[in-house]
Order: structure tokens, then C-alpha cells, then sequence
């Protein structure tokens, strides 16, 4: 099972089919999100709902009762539980570009670490790494590293095995995001009961990640679309002050997603960014009834097996 910073490519490379069939299955707050691909076609969906307090800040806080709701879900799908690509929440994950110097691929295993460990708040030993090289010219390379709290990772793991799955592959969140929205330069604003998310991409790589939990005392929808926008809002100006020669134009678009999308597109007016709202177009084949917003992260974990 790879768990792998692996972004980009799905953005500009050609979209082959899917030949064979893909489950993906993706874990939130209130539900299990379960979504099928073959062909480069949606052939079907569903969700199971959790109770709360199974799923705590977007880690799993009780593996056993998560995995029987994925077993449940499965089963009203009739699907295996072989194969699946899992999608993981993004909380306290620490993502990083490093500019490094030209080296052998074999040396970026001791690189990547070792230059990661200035970056975590916790010791080395309590995440797990994975990168990406995103480009190389004069004499260095860019690489996307991930730095993903191994008791965020082992729970969820623990809740599929439990279920008698078996994962290909698992990515977290927001680079699922990036890679169903396929779009170079964008904002994604992801809203959820429980957790929200906002993601600035810059020439398709995440430039910026902000995961944030939507604490029990934020009861109303109002009051979770008001942190988002205020989120949005933090995120553009942090990233505008610190990239002063290249800022986001004015013309990148929002990207809502998440369960609570519709009522959120009015957190992009009220975060005054003066960005448009752009219309999610996934590079998937789907029938209008699949409710998009809610499913953009199943979708961005198949486009990651569609390369």
C-alpha cells in the first residue's frame, strides 16, 4: 500500500481510461464516501453515516466501529475489499517544496528526511515522509515533501484491516482536492460539518494547505461559512505577503467543495478576494445526479490510478 506526495502530473498529463475497476473510499466526520470508477466513468456512489464521535478532528478515534461501517458500505455496493484507494484527513500534516541540489533518486531517501526534520514541529520518527520531485533544471530540484502524523495515518489503517480490506494505495485530502479540481492556479475552499480546508495551488502543486477543525462549539452552518471565509481569507494574504512577485491574480478562481458547498459560496463574497467562484469540471465521465461538491475527494483519489 503506498501512501505517496504524489500531485501534479494528473493536472497536465493526458487522462487514460481506468481499465479496470476503481473503489475509492473516503472517511469524514459525519460519513464513510464511497465511489467506483471504471472506464473513466462514475458507475456508482454511496455513503454510510458515522455517529458522533467516531471520527474526532479527522483522525479515526474508534477503529472498530469505523470499520464496520466501511463493511456495511461495501456490502450495500457489492463491491470488493480488494484494491481500494483510501483518501486520509489532512489534519497536522506538514507539506513542504525543498529546493535541493541535483542528486540520484537513491539519495533523496536520506535527503528528504533529514531536511524535512528541520521543518516538523514533532520528532521525525512520529510521521511519516513520502515526496515528489516536481521539476529539475540547473543543477537543482524541486520536491514535494509530506510529512503525515503517524497516529493520524495508523488508525485509519487500522480501521480498513479491521474491515478485512486492502488498501493500493491512500492519499490525504487536499491532494486529492488538487487533483480533482485539475486546475494549475486555483483556490479550493473545502467545507465539511465538522472540518474545513483551503488550498492555494500555484502552476499545480499546492503552495499552501490550511486544514482546520470545526470545533463542537461552531453548531450553525452560518458560523462554519463565516470561519471559511475568514480562513480564505488568512490564506490569500498569507500567501500574497509572502510571495510579493508573484501574487495570485485577482482572476484565479474559488473552487468550493465539501457536503456544505452551496451554503459556503457566499464565505468567498464575504471573505472580500475579490476571486470569481469557479465550476467544478472533473476530468471524469459522471451523470448530473452524482452530487459533485460532496464527492470531489473520491474523485481526486481515482484520478490518482488514472496515470
Amino acid at each position: 500500500m503506498a501512501m505517496v506526495a504524489d500531485i501534479g502530473k494528473s493536472i497536465d498529463g493526458p487522462l487514460r481510461r481506468l481499465s479496470r475497476p476503481v473503489t475509492t473510499l473516503h472517511i469524514e466526520g459525519s460519513s464513510v464516501r464511497l465511489l467506483a470508477v471504471r472506464g473513466g466513468r462514475v458507475t456508482q456512489w454511496g455513503t454510510e453515516p458515522l455517529e458522533p464521535g467516531l471520527v474526532q478532528e479527522g483522525v479515526v478515534a474508534d477503529p472498530r466501529a469505523v470499520s464496520e461501517r466501511i463493511e456495511s458500505l461495501l456490502a450495500a455496493h457489492h463491491v470488493s475489499k480488494r484494491d481500494l484507494v483510501a483518501g486520509l484527513s489532512g489534519h497536522r500534516c506538514v507539506p513542504r517544496i525543498l529546493d535541493l541540489p541535483q542528486m540520484e533518486s537513491r539519495l533523496l531517501k536520506e535527503v528528504v528526511p533529514r531536511e524535512m526534520k528541520k521543518e516538523l514541529p514533532v520528532p521525525l520518527d512520529e510521521m511519516h515522509i513520502s515526496w515528489q520531485v516536481i521539476d529539475g533544471e540547473n543543477g537543482h530540484l524541486r520536491v514535494f515533501a509530506l510529512g503525515v502524523p503517524k497516529d493520524v495515518l495508523g488508525p485509519q489503517v487500522e480501521a480498513f484491516r479491521l474491515a478485512g480490506a486492502t488498501l493500493r494505495s491512500m492519499d490525504i485530502k487536499p491532494l486529492a482536492l488538487v487533483r480533482a479540481v485539475g486546475r494549475g492556479e486555483a483556490l479550493i475552499a473545502d467545507l465539511e460539518p465538522e472540518t474545513l480546508d483551503v488550498i492555494v495551488v500555484r502552476g499545480g502543486v499546492p503552495a499552501t494547505i490550511r486544514s482546520v477543525s470545526l470545533r463542537r462549539e461552531i453548531e450553525r452552518t452560518e458560523d462554519k461559512v463565516q470561519r471559511l471565509g475568514e480562513e480564505l481569507a488568512r490564506a490569500v494574504k498569507f500567501y500574497n505577503d509572502t510571495h510579493r512577485e508573484e501574487a495570485l491574480p485577482k482572476s484565479t478562481p474559488v473552487y468550493l467543495t465539501g457536503s456544505l458547498a452551496e451554503a459556503a459560496s457566499t464565505a468567498v463574497a464575504e471573505a472580500s478576494i475579490g476571486h470569481p467562484v469557479g465550476a467544478l469540471a472533473p476530468r471524469l465521465q459522471y451523470t448530473p445526479d452524482l452530487p459533485l461538491a460532496t464527492f470531489m475527494v473520491n474523485i481526486g483519489l481515482a484520478l490518482k490510478e488514472s496515470r
